[in-house]
């Protein structure tokens, strides 16, 4: 056999020496290719790409910790006290989707802190013993209160005020003063008993009128309680007790859903509730759903509540879906369709499953079929899996449908608004991905399993901060690679 010459067996070495070269990387070791992040595999779960983010921080020595999807901007907090914000939407006069807005500091670095909470003018951001409030669009520091306490959630915008659970078992509420628009002005709260510790943050509740918006909560034991400014400038308040006989305490499993002036709660002693304010009983909620419903396993995150449906997950024991509509609703619909013509009848015909008694039991996913819920875009209740893969099953049968690997995309990002997927890397690395307009998914694979997606190689990424718009076709995103 001929032996190579000098020259091959230089040629030999400099192929075998590229070929163990390590993969260059975008944006600090996070890499796109073959992930959620992927143009072409996020077009094959029926998603397109809608900017991608690097964050301005020092990635070597701190990490993201939190990321807060709200209606106009994302706002990420990294470990060192970084609070950036992102334009998350087109909007005219605004700048373009994916542009970083403004960055800030607040607390010393590796200090405690929660995430940040996205209201209409204010990010407001609990970190060590202060409540830090900005202007959404600007940056510009609003007020600065100082708790005396660490805070045990995230401090959320509700109307005209601030409310920000501590961590000595009290809620403080706070003003949105903005009258003189002076950066750092003390602000001064009223502190609100509320027995035990809260764990999950207040979320605003408007029952009466949209103008007057206040929050809801619940606390450790179980308890839901809700307070809403009246016309008068007092207070009307609400309070129900989701345990039943014998229990000490009914966790939540999550947040409260709002959904116009009925709330659902999940509770860790297996129940899903419905309350409204009660009209004859001042200060009381009452059931919305004539029957109880006891779940089939151990909530472990939600309620979502997507148009006639509210989603909880039970971690590895799958997905469950229940009628959301309350009971008397549904009544007076089907009094209006019974004295209404034929024509008007079928007009007004609602969506399948909406005619299911509130709380009924619409589909439930086979066991190992679940995970942390993270977001119900469009017709698909998006979920992330105990191997590190973010999956779909269809909103309105439970059928698994899409799954995409996340890779390094490892930090979840819950967003209960429902208009778009938003990952994260503890690196700093951010990619919103929203429903494609014209092109859809993949046709639903057989009943039996979450698909593995194809291996597809994409493009490593857009320079940091850039935004890609949503392509037409998947031949363009195999033009774009």
């Amino acid at each position: 056999m001929r032996r190579p010459t000098a020259g091959r067996r230089f040629h030999l070495l400099a192929t075998t020496l590229l070929g163990l070269a390590p993969v260059p990387s975008f944006a600090g070791g996070s890499l796109l290719c073959g992930t959620a992040g992927d143009d072409l595999v996020a077009v094959r779960a029926g998603m397109a790409r809608e900017w991608v983010v690097q964050l301005p921080f020092d990635s070597a020595g701190w990490q993201l910790e939190n990321v807060t999807v709200g209606e106009q901007v994302v706002v990420a907090c990294t470990s060192d006290g970084g609070v950036h914000a992102i334009q998350a939407t087109r909007s005219p006069g605004q700048p373009r989707s994916g542009s970083l807005l403004w960055s800030n500091r607040v607390g010393r670095p590796g200090g405690l802190g929660q995430p940040a909470g996205v209201g209409s003018t204010l990010v407001t951001v609990a970190r060590d013993l202060d409540v830090h409030a900005f202007d959404a669009t600007s940056g510009v520091r609003r007020w600065i209160c100082q708790l005396g306490h660490a805070s045990s959630e995230a401090a959320v915008q509700a109307g005209d005020n601030v409310y920000c659970p501590m961590s000595d078992d009290g809620l403080m509420r706070l003003p949105v003063d903005l009258r003189g628009l002076v950066p750092a002005v003390d602000a001064e709260g009223q502190e609100l008993d509320t027995d035990t510790p809260i764990e999950q943050p207040p979320v605003p509740y408007a029952p009466r009128k949209p103008e007057l918006v206040g929050a809801v909560w619940v606390n450790d034991e179980g308890r839901l309680i809700a307070e809403v400014p009246t016309d008068r400038g007092g207070w009307e308040n609400w309070s129900f007790d989701t345990r039943v006989p014998g229990e000490q305490a009914a966790v939540p499993a999550g947040p409260p859903a709002v959904r116009g002036d009925v709330v659902y709660v999940a509770t860790t002693a297996g129940r899903l509730m419905a309350v409204r304010p009660s009209p004859s009983t001042q200060g009381d909620f009452e059931p919305a759903w004539l029957q109880p419903v006891f779940l089939p396993g151990i909530p472990e995150s939600g309620p979502f509540v997507a148009g006639d449906r509210v989603i909880v997950s039970l971690g590895d024991e799958g997905i469950v879906a229940y009628s959301a509509r309350p009971d008397d609703v549904l009544a007076r619909g089907r009094d209006r369709a019974r004295a209404d013509d034929a024509a008007e009848a079928a007009a007004e015909e609602p969506s399948a499953g909406s005619t299911a008694a509130g709380g009924e039991l619409l589909w439930r996913t086979p066991c190992g079929i679940g995970g942390r819920l993270v977001a119900v875009v469009g017709e698909r209740v998006w979920f992330a899996d105990r191997v590190n893969r973010l999956a779909s099953v269809d909103l309105a049968t439970g059928e698994p449908r899409e799954c995409m690997p996340l890779g390094g995309f490892t930090l979840p990002v819950i967003n209960p608004r429902g208009d778009r997927l938003v990952l994260a890397s503890p690196d700093g690395l951010l990619v919103s991905l929203v429903p494609r307009r014209t092109a859809s998914a993949l046709p639903a694979p057989a009943p039996g399993g979450v698909p593995t997606p194809p291996a597809a190689t994409g493009e490593a990424g857009a320079a940091a901060g850039a935004a890609d718009e949503p392509p037409a076709d998947p031949a363009e995103d195999a033009s774009r690679t």
